[in-house]
């Protein structure tokens, strides 16, 4: 389970460890070297952040997509202004419209391939993958 470098009960960042041991010490040389790099200079952004209240909370993590090693794991804030509780890498986040890049960056990737059946005029029920990675069902819009 990951543990905090320093903790923080005013809201500033906590780095995280990537194990219970020491957070950099099982990477390979060139990965502690980044990861290092990536809290230096993340860190100072988003304490500024949360100091001018731009950020309530938040959590970043950067993953080596080679390895799977844990570059980066910063937590900061708390996760509401009314019942404040400390943001920590553990904490949920509902993502709500932040996901659709990811969902329409999988569906891209996906369609790429030429081995997928899937295309943008692919259509389910009358809407299509290009109607769906638009926010659009291709229906004239309504509103009353």
């Amino acid at each position: 389970a990951p543990r905090s470098n320093g903790s923080s009960r005013d809201g500033s960042i906590a780095a995280v460890c990537a194990s219970a041991d020491d957070s950099s010490a099982s990477l390979p040389p060139e990965l502690r070297s980044l990861s290092s790099r990536l809290v230096t200079r993340l860190s100072p952004i988003l304490h500024r952040a949360h100091a001018r209240g731009v950020v309530l909370g938040a959590q970043l993590c950067m993953i080596d997509v080679r390895s799977g090693a844990i570059l980066l794991d910063l937590a900061l804030g708390h996760t509401c202004m009314f019942a404040p509780r400390r943001v920590t890498p553990s904490t949920y986040f509902n993502l709500r419209e932040a996901s659709k890049a990811f969902v329409a960056l999988a569906v891209l990737r996906a369609i790429e391939k030429e081995s997928s059946p899937l295309r943008l005029e692919t259509a389910v029920g009358g809407a299509t993958v290009s109607h769906v990675l638009s926010h659009t069902s291709g229906h004239i819009a309504y509103a009353p």
